[in-house]
């Protein structure tokens, strides 16, 4: 596998189960770029080609899966990894170019525009779900689920109830 493919091939993990934050904590900030997923394998390879950490998440419902989730490494490390990846991002890349300008402030103390990065951020985090898809019968009875018009070349009922 090239270099650019693995690139690639992050950059696909990223934008489907990553994401780019700068948290707040008191008067700090902190970048956190991670991946969440039920499947250490992948992220096992992921820190294997461009370091990091993966932390063990015990499910808080009887019935989940445990969680993996990957920290990318912090540091020098962080920005050739985000420039590495920002030529294949299609969903975060806004939220990549963000987490990029506040690596580049390399620690210097400027609390303002880091706020700002910080307010960018969350924007950009919630505007993602800004566009969800709704339904348009909200007085459907309890039970059952509206398929929508959008389904392809299935042929089914209108209708789909959870009884069997």
């Amino acid at each position: 596998m090239t270099k650019q493919s693995k690139c690639a091939y992050l950059a696909g993990l990223l934008d489907g189960e990553g994401s780019f934050s700068i948290i707040k904590t008191g008067g700090r900030y902190q970048l956190h770029i991670k991946i969440a997923t039920t499947t250490p394998q992948m992220l096992r390879w992921v820190v294997k080609h461009f370091g990091g950490t993966i932390y063990t998440k015990k499910p808080f419902v009887v019935n989940w899966r445990t969680r993996y989730d990957w920290q990318c490494p912090s540091g020098k490390a962080t920005e050739p990894l985000l420039l590495s990846v920002l030529p294949y991002l299609t969903v975060k890349k806004q939220q990549a170019n963000t987490a990029l300008k506040y690596v580049r402030l390399n620690g210097a103390p400027c609390p303002s525009v880091r706020e700002e990065l910080h307010q960018e951020m969350m924007k950009l985090n919630s505007s993602r779900f800004a566009n969800r898809p709704t339904t348009n019968t909200p007085d459907a009875p309890k039970g059952v689920k509206i398929e929508s018009e959008l389904h392809g070349d299935m042929q089914s009922a209108p209708a789909v109830t959870l009884e069997a």
